[in-house]
């Protein structure tokens, strides 16, 4: 097998095994977070959960799911407190 011909077979096989990156859901996130910001102004806590959000394509793909589930934790928590006397308003 030529140099070249193996060359072409190793991308073929890294491109094979490497996720393929969805560009617009990248950007579509990207905007819905920056909307979910402008809703949190008031929130530092909500914010901070907005940027680990944002964050996610800094981490390995196998950690998003760990990740989502912290934060959806988070939500659920802040959601459950919204309206008590005792919920910081940070």
């Amino acid at each position: 097998m030529s140099d070249e011909v193996q060359d072409e077979a190793q991308q073929d096989e890294q491109a094979a095994t490497e996720p393929e990156v969805d560009l617009a859901a990248q950007q579509r996130r990207a905007e819905l977070v920056e909307l979910a910001r402008e809703a949190t102004l008031e929130r530092p806590d909500l914010a901070a959960l907005l940027d680990r959000v944002a964050a996610l394509d800094e981490l390995d793909l196998p950690h998003h799911v760990g990740e989502l589930d912290a934060v959806h934790h988070a939500l659920r928590d802040a959601l459950a407190a919204a309206g008590r006397d005792d919920t910081p308003a940070s």
